[in-house]
C-alpha cells in the first residue's frame, strides 16, 4: 500500500498509529472479558505484549498522547478485571509485573510473550 492510499483513510501518521493502538487494545480488552483467573490475565498480557510493536513498548513518549492514554487504559483494565478473583493489591502487582517484564523483554530482545508468561511463576510461588 502506498502512502497516498494510506492517507486517503487517515489524516496523518498520528492517526495511523492511533488506529493501530486502538485495534490492538480493543483485541486485548475483548480477551480480558473471558479471563477467569490470574493465569488467564497473564495469558492476555502475554498476547498483548506479542501484538504491540517493540517501539510502542520502548518509546511511549514518542507516541501521540491519545495512544499513550489508550495503552494505560489497558493496564487499568487488567487490574480492574483481576479484582474479580484476587485482592486489589495482588491485581495491581500482577499488572505492573506483566508490563515491567514486557518492557524489559522488548529492551533485551527476549521473546516478550514467553517472558510475560513467566510472571505467573512469581505469583504461584514457583
Amino acid at each position: 500500500m502506498s502512502k497516498s492510499t494510506l492517507y486517503k483513510y487517515f489524516a496523518g501518521k498520528d492517526a495511523v498509529l492511533m488506529a493501530l493502538i486502538n485495534s490492538l487494545c480493543d483485541q486485548t480488552e475483548a480477551e480480558l472479558a473471558s479471563a477467569e483467573s490470574a493465569q488467564d490475565i497473564v495469558g492476555v498480557a502475554a498476547a498483548h505484549a506479542m501484538r504491540l510493536p517493540r517501539s510502542v513498548i520502548l518509546q511511549p513518549s514518542k507516541m501521540p498522547k491519545a495512544s499513550r492514554v489508550r495503552l494505560q487504559k489497558v493496564q487499568g483494565s487488567l487490574v480492574e478485571h483481576s479484582t474479580g478473583f484476587m485482592s486489589r493489591v495482588a491485581a495491581v502487582s500482577l499488572a505492573a509485573a506483566c508490563f515491567a517484564v514486557m518492557e524489559d523483554a522488548a529492551r533485551t530482545g527476549d521473546a516478550r510473550g514467553d517472558t510475560v508468561h513467566k510472571v505467573m511463576d512469581c505469583f504461584s510461588g514457583s
